[in-house]
């Protein structure tokens, strides 16, 4: 389904770092030799930043023209408004995530990805196309925990897709370019080619499981799926083909789900919704990224002995309850 339309990937599986479409290195920069790598992704820190210059140092054959779809998780982090000295004045702190530069050009940046932040303790991407012929921000979403983003472009619109909700563009200008020079390309995150000022830093967040689809996509079962399972969605030819649709309760669902009953050996439950639809669908209501990250999923839905944790998983049985 995506196979044939990915052109680049990024796992952060280990040191090596190695984008696994192309089969290149990301190259570090920076006081680190390595990049900081854990089980949840890239830790972007103040002194380092990672550049790939894809095959023979001839960019990233991305072959990018008037569509391209890019999902990523991220953890943001919060960095309070700056002060300018001289002025005063307050403002957002940017922060870089993704830089793509038409290869050769020095600093033409084709598409500009940045972090900003709220006094609310929000924060916020921008979507810098073509060194600001378009420009279009993300509504806000909750720091300090992950986030999944998947944002699209095409020949006549941009979307911003977060945690499978489509966000209302925010602080448009410009008008969106029918296309974008995008065949080879150089790849930075962390860094951009504005370089820094009172207002604009490094990201401190993580950034994990990036690719780049030369499609727009915006199927939501592409999208929840992803969401779900993980880019394997994406690359693997054998999962993609026997997917099947397990998720039944998704992220634009009433507020109200009844969870009406479940088989003995948890493969599947039967979820009525208040609009009198009935779906079956997979029991692992409470999978969170790899692992729980904390005991509050438990203790969020009670200490009663019907619920259990088993495999990172929370299990429900013999009841009835209402999420």
């Amino acid at each position: 389904m995506l196979i044939s339309d990915l052109k680049l990937l990024l796992r952060f599986n280990s040191t090596s770092l190695l984008e696994e479409v192309s089969q290149t290195n990301m190259f570090v920069y920076g006081d680190d030799s390595n990049v900081l790598v854990s089980n949840s992704g890239y830790l972007m820190q103040d002194d380092q930043y990672l550049l790939g210059e894809g095959v023979s140092s001839n960019g990233y054959n991305l072959n990018i023209t008037n569509a391209m779809t890019i999902g990523f998780w991220l953890y943001p982090v919060n960095s309070g408004i700056a002060i300018n000295e001289i002025t005063g004045a307050t403002s957002s702190i940017e922060k870089p995530l993704f830089d793509f530069i038409d290869i050769g050009s020095g600093s033409n940046s084709v598409l500009k990805i940045t972090e900003h932040t709220s006094e609310n303790g929000n924060n916020y991407l921008k979507i810098n196309i073509d060194r600001g012929t378009y420009i279009a921000s993300s509504e806000e979403y909750a720091s300090a925990q992950w986030h999944y983003f998947w944002i699209v472009y095409s020949a006549s619109t941009l979307s911003i897709v977060v945690d499978g909700i489509a966000h209302v563009l925010q602080n448009v200008s410009g008008s969106i370019p029918s296309s974008i020079n995008g065949s080879n390309l150089d790849l930075y995150i962390n860094h951009n080619m504005d370089g820094y000022a009172w207002n604009i830093a490094k990201n401190t967040g993580l950034v994990d499981d990036i690719f780049i689809l030369n499609i727009a996509n915006l199927n939501e079962q592409d999208i929840q799926t992803v969401i779900n399972d993980g880019v394997k969605f994406v690359v693997d030819d054998n999962f993609t083909t026997t997917d099947i649709n397990k998720q039944s309760i998704y992220f634009n669902d009433p507020e109200t789900i009844t969870i009406g009953s479940l088989i003995d050996d948890m493969n599947y439950i039967f979820v009525g919704r208040n609009d009198g639809k009935i779906m079956r669908g997979s029991p692992l209501l409470w999978e969170v990224r790899r692992v729980f990250s904390n005991s509050d999923e438990i203790e969020d839905v009670g200490l009663d002995p019907v619920y259990y944790q088993e495999n990172r998983f929370l299990k429900i049985f013999n009841t009835t309850i209402r999420l």
